[in-house]
C-alpha cells in the first residue's frame, strides 16, 4: 500500500471519529437486542414487526424500472409511485409505534453511507456555524482567503461550502491522484488527500430573518 492509500484511509477513520453509524442502523441494532429480553416478551412481536421495517433509504424505494424511469422523465415529486414503500413503510411504523426520537444531523460520506454526527454542538463545529450571530463564521482569525472553515483536533480540516463555489472537490482529488501515481514511493504525501462530505438535518436559524431552517 503506498503512502496516499495510507493517508487516505488514515483521513477516512479521522473523519469517522465525528460520526457515529446513521439512526436507524443503531436502533435496528438496540430492538435486536432487547427483542428476547424477558422485561420486553409481552412487546417481542411488536419489536420484531418494527425492525422488518427498519430499512435504509435505498430500500425504500420503489425498484421496478419502468416506476424509476416515469420518475426521472416527468420529475414529479408529490406522491409518486415510486415513494410509495416509503409511504407505506411510514404508515406502519407509525401504527406501531407513537414516538420516534428526533435524529442527529445526518451525514452521508464518500463510501456512499450515511452516519450521524455524535452531537448537534459538534455539527456546529465542523461546519463553523456560531449559534450565538446565527451565520457561519471563520473560526480562527488568523484564517486567511474567502472560505469558511475549521481544523478539528489538528487531524481534519472541514470545509464548508456556503455558495462561494470555493469547492472543487473533482479538481482537488485530481490533483491528489496525480501526485499518488508520480510519486506512489514517497515517504511522505506531497499532497493531503480530500473527501467530500454532505451534511442535512442540521437546524440553523437565517441571520436575517431568524427563522427557518438551512440545508447544508
Amino acid at each position: 500500500m503506498s503512502i496516499y492509500d495510507i493517508k487516505q484511509n488514515t483521513l477516512s477513520e479521522y473523519i469517522k471519529e465525528y460520526l457515529n453509524e446513521a439512526y436507524y442502523i443503531e436502533l435496528k441494532k438496540y430492538l435486536l437486542k432487547i427483542e428476547n429480553e424477558k422485561n420486553y416478551e409481552n412487546i417481542s412481536n411488536l419489536i420484531k414487526e418494527i425492525i422488518l421495517c427498519i430499512k435504509s433509504p435505498k430500500q425504500l424505494l420503489n425498484i421496478n424500472i419502468d416506476v424509476q424511469s416515469n420518475f426521472l422523465n416527468k420529475l414529479t415529486i408529490n406522491d409518486h409511485e415510486i415513494f410509495k414503500p416509503i409511504h407505506t413503510n411510514i404508515n406502519k411504523i407509525n401504527s406501531l409505534i407513537e414516538e420516534l426520537k428526533t435524529p442527529s444531523p445526518l451525514c452521508f460520506s464518500e463510501d456512499l453511507k450515511h452516519y450521524e454526527v455524535k452531537s448537534l454542538n459538534l455539527a456546529y463545529r465542523i461546519t463553523s456555524y456560531d449559534v450565538s450571530e446565527h451565520q457561519f463564521k471563520k473560526r480562527d482569525q488568523n484564517q486567511t482567503g474567502n472560505s469558511i472553515g475549521s481544523i478539528m483536533d489538528k487531524k481534519v480540516y472541514f470545509k464548508l461550502e456556503h455558495g462561494g463555489r470555493l469547492i472543487m472537490p473533482a479538481k482537488e482529488h485530481a490533483i491528489y491522484e496525480f501526485y499518488k501515481n508520480l510519486f506512489p514511493n514517497s515517504i511522505s504525501a506531497l499532497v493531503s488527500p480530500t473527501q467530500l462530505i454532505l451534511m442535512d438535518n442540521l437546524k440553523i436559524l437565517n441571520p436575517e430573518s431568524i427563522k427557518g431552517t438551512r440545508r447544508l
